[in-house]
């Protein structure tokens, strides 16, 4: 009998357990290499750190016990014809292989994460290390241990094989094993039925590391020993294969991710009708007074960071004008908002309807919460359930994992806003946010999003905007009677893939089309602010002068200027750009490349679809550079500096406390005077935002704050 060769041994080994080998792999590579997990490992609580433990035993266990038994018994559909067989020249290799192969698995999940807790937290990594070695000597001991052994023996023995034999034709699992199966799939349910009842305090009391983990645990259960183990005792091929084929097939049948699917009580009346843009520009600018400046902000996406860059900021700015009894929120006309961006513009556009002070504080509570672990629950578990279920009834729309973010935004704000008026106002219509308040001292919002069917650019706000090349979502006939605000705003957020696209459907019942991120067609939100300028300088309600953009009070200009326009950009890019760099740098300069580059043929192609988005955000915010002009105060870019040496934030919706007190660092609030008069710029970068910081201040009118390592030209 010819052997086979040892590789070959190995892949068809590797085969029979590849649903195990695969949810490893995807772990480690998620957590190590993945940008948003390395964030979320970071923001791990040490109360969460037990759960993390446990999770990564859990997933450790399933992958070494489901490998170990599908590899202890011989199968019809195995591949390995008479490899291993007693008596064969290849037998001990196939037992060697079969008995570490598993082991090896144990050993791939338990080791990375541990030294992935060391790089969070020395303290983490020791607890951890004392874990995986007691894992390890388990899995390699554990034969020593009477105890041990029987309670886990999952096979039979068979007469005339040593008792270290692993492959065997045995085709019985002894109860021992089936009881510790059962723990583990009672472990995978209980998961899944806490996280479908209470997936925001469950995913927050896990944290997001230790629900995927748990997550590929269960996926190895079923993958492995439902789907491929019990079909193949049953002389059948593994049926993984066709479920997910199953999956594919009813794909089309369980669209459950509705925009305004729930919300509020049914509206008791019509929704009032948005005034234009036109009539609300006079009815704000009837209230302005002369002389203060008028701001347009746009703030870009990109999930937490983007929230809680710009939420802070401009919260930042709003207590230290009222300190000083100055305006800034008062004075804002309009917020242009994208993915993030919207989470912090709305956060603060509430404060200022709802509260009368603490706006900062405030944008910390409710954006530094965990907005990650609630939706990464629902979208392993519960609404992956959804996607085999050929349905389309209120309990599939239930596993959603959509509403787990919305209602997170919702129990946010209502915390955060304590004390204040309209706790519960994320729950109700955008238009309830302007109608119980006094929409002439509130800033316009305007929520950017994109139908993803054709990539078409969709607003929403609470005006009717009417701008070129854009669909206002509230001027349409369609069911959006109980959007919420904080379906509105997950509407302009819906990051790819952790949000599900949207489906927007007619009055009648029809599909109109999916929303997803604002981001898809440009993410700095930079573009729509540019439209409503230029739609307000074409009607002249705008004048464009050598001291900048002015604000008129008729249309042509004669009843003279009431403020000049200030642009502001916000934007959470981490960037080492130079202080003005729209203005100071042409577009197109400095910018070089060689000869075509590697594999230039195919690469130029794709890198080209890749950069067009963010090169139109660029383009966009040359097109408000180009429209404030030279005025000092024309443009003020707040920009988060990149820093050296060290880990940049990630586009995440769960921040560490290492990413939130770096953010909150590099804004020098002079509310922590302390730092802010001694703190050193790090690099040029940080020494722009901080002079841009002062000419926001200054145009607001708030005194300077000397700065002795502060160089302002």
């Amino acid at each position: 009998m010819n052997p086979m060769p040892r590789g070959s041994i190995l892949l068809r080994l590797i085969w029979l357990c590849l649903f195990c080998v695969f949810t490893v792999v995807v772990g480690d590579v998620v957590l190590l290499v993945v940008p948003q997990a390395r964030e979320a490992m970071q923001a791990l609580q040490t109360h969460q750190l037990p759960w993390f433990v446990l999770a990564v035993l859990y997933w450790a266990f399933c992958a070494w016990f489901v490998a170990r038994l599908l590899l202890a018994r011989r199968f019809a559909f195995d591949t390995l014809g008479g490899a291993g067989e007693p008596g064969a020249p290849d037998h001990e290799y196939v037992q060697w292989a079969a008995t570490a192969l598993p082991r090896a698995l144990g050993l791939a999940a338990m080791l990375p994460m541990t030294g992935l807790m060391f790089a969070v937290d020395w303290r983490f990594g020791v607890v951890m290390g004392v874990v995986a070695t007691l894992f390890l000597l388990f899995v390699w001991q554990r034969r020593r241990w009477a105890f041990l052994h029987l309670s886990l023996d999952a096979q039979k023995r068979v007469p005339g094989l040593a008792p270290d034999v692993r492959y065997r034709s045995d085709t019985g699992i002894g109860w021992h094993a089936w009881v510790f199966l059962l723990v583990l799939f009672a472990i995978s349910f209980g998961v899944l039925a806490a996280l479908t009842q209470a997936a925001i305090p469950v995913g927050r009391f896990l944290g997001a590391p230790a629900v995927v983990l748990l997550a590929l645990g269960s996926w190895t259960l079923m993958g492995s020993f439902v789907f491929s183990y019990l079909p193949r005792i049953f002389s059948a091929s593994s049926v993984l294969g066709w479920v997910i084929l199953w999956m594919v097939v009813v794909s089309p049948f369980n669209d459950n991710h509705w925009v305004a699917q729930r919300g509020a009580a049914s509206p008791t009346q019509p929704r009032p009708s948005s005034p234009t843009l036109e009539t609300h520009w006079a009815a704000w600018l009837s209230q302005h007074p002369t002389g203060e400046p008028i701001y347009f902000v746009a703030v870009a996406g990109g999930a937490s960071r983007a929230s809680f860059w710009g939420g802070v900021a401009l919260g930042m700015l709003e207590d230290e004008a009222r300190n000083a009894g100055r305006r800034f929120g008062r004075n804002m006309f309009l917020l242009s908002t994208i993915s993030g961006g919207s989470v912090g513009a709305t956060a603060f556009v509430s404060s200022l309807a709802a509260c009368a002070n603490g706006h900062r504080d405030r944008m910390l509570q409710m954006l530094g919460e965990d907005a990650l672990s609630p939706v990464v629950g629902k979208m392993l578990f519960p609404d992956l359930i959804g996607r085999a279920l050929p349905l389309d009834n209120a309990f599939v729309r239930s596993l959603d994992r959509s509403l787990a973010l919305e209602q997170a935004w919702e129990q946010d704000w209502a915390s955060a806003a304590k004390g204040c008026r309209l706790p519960q106002i994320w729950e109700h219509p955008l238009a309830d946010l302007y109608a119980q308040s006094d929409s002439t001292q509130l800033p316009a919002l305007l929520l950017n999003t994109v139908r993803l069917d054709d990539g078409q650019r969709i607003a929403q706000s609470n005006l009717r905007l009417a701008l070129p090349g854009v669909l206002d979502l509230d001027a349409l006939s369609l069911d959006i009677d109980r959007l919420s605000l904080s379906g509105a705003v997950h509407n302009s957020a819906r990051f790819p893939f952790v949000s599900p696209a949207g489906m927007v459907k007619r009055a009648d019942g029809t599909g109109w089309g999916h929303l997803g991120d604002g981001g898809y067609y440009e993410a700095s939100g930079a573009a729509s602010l540019a439209d409503v300028l230029d739609k307000l300088l074409a009607q002249g309600l705008i004048n464009k002068t050598d001291a900048g953009l002015q604000a008129c009070v008729d249309a042509a200009c004669t009843g003279g200027s009431r403020g000049r326009v200030v642009i502001v950009l916000i934007d959470n890019q981490p960037t080492s750009y130079p202080r003005g760099w729209l203005r100071s740098d042409a577009l197109g300069t400095g910018f070089s490349a060689n000869r075509g580059g590697f594999l230039a043929e195919i690469a130029l192609p794709v890198s080209g679809l890749l950069n067009t988005r963010p090169t139109l955000a660029w383009n966009s915010q040359m097109r408000l550079a180009l429209l404030a002009g030279s005025a000092p105060q024309g443009l003020i870019e707040l920009r988060l500096p990149a820093y050296v040496n060290q880990e940049q934030p990630s586009m995440n919706w769960w921040l560490s406390d290492a990413t939130q007190r770096l953010m909150r660092e590099a804004l020098y609030s002079p509310l922590d005077r302390a730092r802010y008069l001694t703190q050193r710029p790090a690099n040029r970068a940080d020494q722009a935002l901080l002079c841009n910081l002062q000419t926001m201040r200054s145009s607001i009118g708030l005194p300077s704050q000397p700065n002795e390592h502060l160089q302002c030209p």
